[in-house]
């Protein structure tokens, strides 16, 4: 739609044509007749109801979710004109759930991208001819086009009335009762609009046209699924003809970090034509809101002249009469704050309450603090995501995501990369976790240089617009400690102009970050994205060498990207951090895999998935890089989860470095509380004592008394049998009580040490048997066992056991595993694809095969096919009919890095139980294993393997003593260290090419087999980007020096 507006000449020189261009390709118009941001709020008739009811349940807002009237076309020009007017038929329409994303409901196609835009690129236009293979080039510009009536109650007229959505994407038109309201652009901010005058007794007509892409696409090209439509709440709101426009309240702390300050500003919208006298009382009432009857602390009335257009009532006190808990992440101390506008003679007009927590966020002695503190951000990223509703997220997801990022100690979330619904705001006041709220800005596409649009000064209005949408909505949440002004969107003018209004004019004001400011006047903070561990020790030297009032802390704002299996080096990063004054952590990226829940028929019946980018057949895509999480889309947490909790855990138990009486059972450790807010009062240590990885004995031990940041010593006392196996002591941390986010026994932290014994067994006793030997093959036999061997090949082809056949396929050498997502990221497939094949394809030469020692053995001179790398394989008989064998690879030549040193071999899938002693329960690798610990578990076989988005590399079991896979009835398999180092081992339900030929997990084939891996190395993880980061140096595998190693098939009985 074509409109004729008037601007300043100065403005018109810049925008040249632009003004006359549709709305929605206009970056000047993103705002018509919308209401001025302002506090998120809700008026109630009385006081209780006010304390005690929720936001969206006063009897002065209706809630407008539900049915809606639905039309979509896939082109602005197939739009219906005039369907806004009331006698519309609409009857043929369809209907439609609000809230929803239309594209989840079967109109038009779901897009994932990380930041190419979906259609052509040429700001501000959007109808430009995209190349013929996107999405778009049907799809141009899908318009959804939306209608409900509602009726206005009886005790609504001769009041105000407001309409509110929460989010729609990107941007809509509004018509009440056909008449033209208004325009709204940025779709993760209230837009609300005040339709009074549109409104009529009974029954009314709403009209809503929502384009999918507008010049405001531009600025919202986050790293996510591009859905559209009505996708948060929309609701009405009744107010008085005098009443709260607006509500600023900074509760904060004095300089002693103790005394409470109280800073109000109400602002009073007169709709009436006269001007009357009330007043505003302001009322501070003991804990959050719910109960009408808590105490009183503090009450003060103001006296408002009230005339025509806005008025202030403010107060401002520089102590509280009271003494104040102050909020933190730790001890989530809310109290409740009622303000009442009532006529002057006492009448009440209005009543508001909301939760406020005193807290103070400030950049001092270059470091981030809270109250004072100088706090470790141990944070998550999070989208918006819900597997079934996509940007809809219900409020028991939202409470999911809270408690789960609680029970894996994550005490930050940043809200990437646009400000969330407001019931998560009020969520992580109530239960505790610190926010980064970050405005819905990122313009990646565009990329950061003369094209950026942080340069372009046509575009300042509708960024500055953005920023205080932010603020505006979401300024008095206890919770908020940094403002952000986007993500992804170069720097320039618009972010210096951004960075000056959050500095001086802001009700609100809190430390400023963004990423592409680096380390520039306009921040506040050095908020990078992905700096290696060198980066940061180099950051810091220059840091310190500046004064005290001028250093600066260094938060990543995206650090340990969790794509697929990852995660690795977060240990050695948060080494790094704790070590480190002015380094205060960062925010993994990110929480949640952004899979979406579908179907899919196959021979095997119906299965359900998770789609990415490409799977609904959108272009362009970026595959599964939508898939970063350390939480499934449906919030069940995966193996990388695990190594979280513990590197983020504010509880370390350590042994004294020199702890001479651990053995006798009576000894100290030391504890430390990492906390900055609260002791360990409620928690209660449990230790437990394990023998060769099984429990023995567990009790609880006497806590210390340990304050915030605060060693103290431990005295424990076990009972210490006289044995030469393992003995491991763990002590967990578990809760003493029932919290918001966990049960009472919810363990929040725990550390193991070993206390005696030796973690490779004794090398077994060797046996005597028989040797056969022809061209083809040799043969030992003893015990029971009967060994067959591939003389070409050096392969174990057959293995039998009282006449059963223990192996499906040959063991042989195996240098290769199916690529992480960060693999492939750092082109390990290609740059060692050498070896991918290499130990299948080795080949071999018979030097003995006889007794020695008076133990049959059979030895093999290997040449692999990678450079000219050498091994050999000896194979001996020992005393329990097992076998021993033992592995030395020599890689030669110029030759990349490798994937695994191991045997591969394949059983049958009745072993389908898995038994082991060593690192566990969950999957673990050479850098990610601070999360598992030492003993004994089980699982069945076909999960040892989890189940990423994508298949690929999983299940590995790090410091594997032995490990057995069983049957119901009959021999099993079971594999032990021998040599001088413990094993890695794993089970896959497939072939190992399997893991890499096939998008999705329900695409393998059925197979009646499982491949196992009996390894001695494998390479780390990686972690610090899925674009190009290698392993950390000490978890690769170079193809120099000599690797050995020994092990001991037998079978169970």
């Amino acid at each position: 739609m074509t409109k004729l507006r008037v601007f300043p000449f100065a403005v018109l020189a810049l925008i040249g044509t632009v003004c006359l261009a549709n709305d929605w390709e206009n970056p000047s118009v993103f705002r018509v007749n919308k209401m001025k941001s302002h506090a998120v709020k809700m008026p109630f008739p009385t006081r209780g109801s006010a304390i005690a009811t929720q936001r969206l349940e006063s009897p002065w807002c209706q809630l407008l979710n539900g049915d809606w009237k639905f039309n979509w076309v896939n082109h602005p020009d197939k739009r219906p004109m005039g369907f806004f007017e009331q006698d519309f038929n609409d009857a043929d329409w369809d209907s439609i759930k609000v809230p929803s994303n239309v594209e989840l409901l079967g109109y038009g196609t779901p897009i994932y991208t990380n930041m190419t835009y979906p259609f052509q690129k040429s700001p501000p236009r959007l109808m430009d001819t995209p190349p013929e293979d996107f999405t778009t080039f049907t799809e141009r510009n899908p318009v959804s086009s939306y209608r409900r009536t509602f009726d206005l109650p009886a005790s609504w007229e001769g009041r105000q009335t407001h309409l509110t959505f929460n989010g729609v994407e990107s941007a809509f038109y509004l018509w009440v009762n056909g008449q033209k309201v208004g325009y709204s652009q940025d779709s993760r901010t209230p837009a609300e609009f005040d339709i009074t005058k549109f409104v009529q007794p009974g029954k009314n007509l709403i009209a809503v046209e929502v384009y999918r892409y507008s010049d405001g696409s531009y600025l919202e090209d986050q790293d996510f699924w591009r859905l559209s439509g009505i996708f948060r709440d929309v609701y009405l709101t009744s107010l008085a003809a005098i009443d709260l426009a607006d509500l600023t309240v900074v509760a904060s702390l004095a300089d002693d970090y103790k005394t409470g300050t109280l800073d109000v500003n109400a602002l009073i919208a007169n709709y009436s034509k006269k001007a009357s006298e009330l007043k505003v009382v302001v009322e501070i009432l003991e804990g959050g809101k719910g109960n009408p009857d808590a105490t009183s602390l503090f009450t003060k009335s103001i006296d408002v002249s009230a005339t025509t257009g806005t008025s202030n009532a403010s107060l401002s006190l520089k102590s509280l009469p009271f003494e104040v808990k102050p909020w933190s992440a730790e001890d989530p101390q809310l109290y409740t704050l009622l303000v009442t506008c009532q006529e002057f003679a006492g009448k009440p007009i209005s009543h508001y309450a909301q939760n406020i927590g005193f807290k103070r966020s400030e950049i001092k002695e270059g470091q981030l603090q809270i109250n004072g503190q100088a706090i470790l951000v141990k944070g998550v990223n999070r989208h918006d995501h819900d597997p079934d509703t996509g940007h809809y997220v219900p409020e028991e997801m939202m409470r999911r995501d809270i408690t789960l990022m609680k029970q894996m100690n994550i005490n930050t979330v940043r809200t990437s990369h646009y400000p969330n619904d407001p019931r998560f705001y009020e969520l992580c006041d109530e239960i505790g976790l610190y926010v980064i709220c970050e405005a819905n800005i990122e313009s990646h596409g565009m990329h950061y240089g003369k094209e950026s649009l942080a340069k372009d000064p046509t575009w300042q209005a509708a960024h500055l617009d953005r920023v205080k949408n932010m603020v505006g909505a979401f300024k008095n949440h206890a919770s908020i400690i940094v403002w952000s002004m986007g993500n992804e969107a170069g720097d320039g003018v618009n972010f210096q102009a951004c960075s000056k209004w959050l500095h001086e004019d802001a009700a609100v004001k809190y430390p400023v970050h963004y990423e592409q400011g680096k380390e520039a006047s306009h921040v506040d903070m050095f908020t990078p994205m992905y700096a290696t561990m060198q980066r940061c020790r180099e950051y810091c030297r220059e840091q310190k060498s500046k004064p005290l009032n001028e250093q600066r802390p260094l938060i990543q704002c995206e650090y340990s990207h969790a794509m697929g299996n990852s995660s690795g080096n977060l240990a050695d990063y948060w080494e790094l951090f704790r070590s480190e004054r002015l380094m205060q952590g960062g925010c993994i990226w990110d929480w949640v895999d952004q899979g979406l829940r579908q179907q899919k028929d196959t021979d095997r019946g119906s299965v359900e998935f998770w789609a990415y980018g490409g799977d609904f057949g959108d272009k362009p895509n970026d595959d599964n890089f939508c898939c970063n999480g350390i939480v499934d889309a449906d919030r069940v947490p995966n193996p990388q989860a695990a190594e979280v909790f513990k590197v983020y855990q504010n509880v370390h138990v350590s042994l004294p470095k020199q702890a001479t009486s651990v053995v006798s059972g009576q000894f100290d450790v030391q504890v430390f509380n990492e906390s900055n807010f609260i002791d360990l009062s409620h928690l209660e240590p449990v230790v437990s004592l394990r023998k060769s990885g099984v429990v023995i004995e567990e009790l609880t031990a006497v806590a210390p008394a340990v304050g915030p940041q605060q060693t103290e010593t431990m005295n424990v006392k076990l009972n210490i049998p006289a044995t030469d196996e393992e003995l491991h002591c763990r002590i967990e941390w578990r809760l003493t009580e029932d919290t918001e986010w966990a049960k009472r026994g919810h363990v929040v932290a725990w550390d193991q040490f070993k206390i005696s014994g030796n973690s490779v067994a004794p090398k077994p006793k060797l046996g005597s048997g028989e040797i056969a030997r022809t061209d083809a093959a040799t043969t030992l036999s003893g015990n029971e066992s009967i060994y067959r061997f591939d003389n070409a090949t050096g392969q174990l082809t057959s293995w039998k056991h009282r006449g059963t056949e223990m192996l499906v396929a040959p063991m042989h050498l195996n240098f290769w595993r199916p690529p992480t997502d960060n693999d492939k990221g750092n082109k390990m497939p290609s740059n060692s694809g050498v070896w991918k094949s290499a130990g299948e394809n080795t080949s071999a030469k018979l030097v003995s095969a006889d007794v020695q020692d008076g133990t049959p053995t059979v030895r093999y001179a290997l040449s692999i096919p990678a450079g000219k790398t050498t091994g050999e394989l000896a194979y001996r008989l020992t005393e329990s009919g097992g076998l021993a064998v033992s592995v030395i690879v020599d890689p030669k030549g110029q030759l990349p890095e490798l994937p695994r040193i191991g045997m591969q071999c394949q059983i049958a899938t009745n072993l389908d139980s898995c038994r082991w002693f060593g690192n566990g329960p969950e999957e673990s690798y050479s850098d990610r294993k601070s999360g598992v610990w030492v003993g004994v578990f089980e699982r069945p076989t076909a999960e040892l393997v989890y189940e990423y988005a994508e298949p690929q590399e999983s299940g590995n079991r790090t410091d594997v003593r032995w490990m057995e896979w069983t049957p119901d009835s009959g021999p099993g398999v079971r594999v032990s260290a021998i040599g001088d180092s413990l094993l890695q081992a794993s089970a896959y339900p497939c072939l190992m090419s399997d893991l890499e030929t096939h998008k999705h997990a329900y695409q393998i084939p059925k197979r009646d087999l499982f491949t196992v891996n009996v390894d001695y190395l494998q390479r780390g993880l990686a972690g610090d980007n899925s674009w190009g980061a290698l392993p950390h140096e000490q978890y690769r595998i170079k193809a120099n020096g000599s690797y050995q190693y020994e092990f001991q098939l037998e079978a169970t009985e």
